[in-house]
Formats: structure tokens, C-alpha cells, sequence
């Protein structure tokens, strides 16, 4: 009795979960850490643009490493 029961449960847990969350875990681990820190942040009062925000907001560096500056 006790295999049948287990059989049983196996087979419907395996036709009721396929084990996929996300498509990307590493995204979503980054997207998770930038709401968490946004969050953290309003409930310290702060404001400004977030992290991702500045992020994308600076020149991109050259091959060297420095950082380019626009052209006027």
C-alpha cells in the first residue's frame, strides 16, 4: 500500500511542477536586488535615481578603460 501511495504522489508531482521558475535566474537575481535596494532606500526617506539608473547614464569606457567623454 505504502508503494502505490508513493507511486502515486510521484507520478502527480511530476505532471503538476516541471521545476521551471525563470528563464534566467541571473537576471532575475539582479532584478530582485534592484527592487530590494529601491525599497530600501524609500524607506530610509532617500530619493535620486536608483543604482541601474546611473548605471545607464554614464559614458561608456574606451578599450583602456577610461571613460569617454561627449563630444560638444
Amino acid at each position: 500500500m505504502i508503494i502505490i501511495v508513493d507511486r502515486t504522489m510521484a507520478v502527480l508531482a511530476s505532471r503538476s511542477w516541471t521545476g521551471f521558475v525563470v528563464n534566467n535566474s541571473h537576471v532575475a537575481g539582479q532584478e530582485f536586488n534592484r527592487k530590494a535596494g529601491e525599497g530600501a532606500q524609500a524607506a530610509l526617506g532617500w530619493s535620486g535615481p536608483s543604482q541601474s539608473q546611473m548605471a545607464r547614464s554614464l559614458p561608456p569606457p574606451d578599450r583602456s578603460g577610461k571613460t569617454l567623454k561627449p563630444v560638444a
